[in-house]
């Protein structure tokens, strides 16, 4: 199987692209087949759950920022990328880990963090997100290395891929024993994580804790 196709592609940081440049063009038109995605510990709210205004902090992190209209255009296709996939008739099954620095690190401003938080809250009661959050007092984990995506598709012809991603580009992987592998790392992290009621408590804590415009919001 090639390439996963672009609706489940992670984002890379800096907004540079959906899948690797090679077969960017090709996938984006291509139908959405993934049934399922489990995302594991990353360092920030993956694409598909990102608000626009912490998209648009998360792109504008980059060292070397594009022009304002191609950032825009970027922008445009992350949200509508979004819609395509958890807005369809038969979305696909989400499970997420996100490590608490996610919930607690200001991207964007206080405004634009609270409103991510409340999305991740909204998303969470959707029948097919689950989301956990790997506390601090966790302590060290398998994952420190970095973040990961595991991506499923309705044809078993179409085996299990693995989407690691880091700074200067991403890599696809599709050897059994590879993925394998971050399927048992996954398992180990969900173990260690939060259940998703006590997620959605801790992440209505911090936005108690969060002050907008000088103002505590209960």
């Amino acid at each position: 199987m090639g390439s996963p196709p672009a609706e489940l592609a992670p984002d890379d940081p800096s907004g540079r692209g959906l899948v690797p440049a090679p077969v960017r063009g090709q996938l984006l038109d291509q139908p959405e087949t993934a049934s399922a995605a489990a995302v594991g510990i990353g360092v920030r709210a993956d694409g598909l759950l990102q608000t626009e205004g912490y998209a648009r902090a998360v792109m504008r992190s980059a060292p070397v920022l594009p022009p304002v209209e191609e950032m825009e255009r970027r922008l445009s296709i992350r949200m509508k990328r979004q819609e395509r996939v958890l807005e369809r008739s038969d979305p696909p099954m989400m499970w997420c880990i996100l490590n608490e620095a996610v919930i607690r690190r200001p991207v964007g401003g206080a405004q634009a963090m609270q409103d991510q938080l409340q999305r991740l809250i909204q998303l969470s009661e959707r029948s097919h997100v689950t989301l956990q959050v790997l506390p601090f007092s966790a302590g060290v984990h398998p994952a420190m290395d970095g973040g990961f995506t595991i991506l499923s598709f309705h044809k078993m012809s179409d085996p299990d891929t693995v989407y690691v991603e880091y700074w200067q580009g991403n890599v696809y992987l599709e050897d059994s024993r590879e993925v394998d592998a971050y399927v048992l790392l996954f398992d180990h992290l969900r173990a260690r994580a939060l259940g998703p009621d006590q997620t959605r408590s801790l992440i209505e804590q911090v936005i108690r804790e969060m002050r907008v415009d000088g103002e505590v919001f209960p």
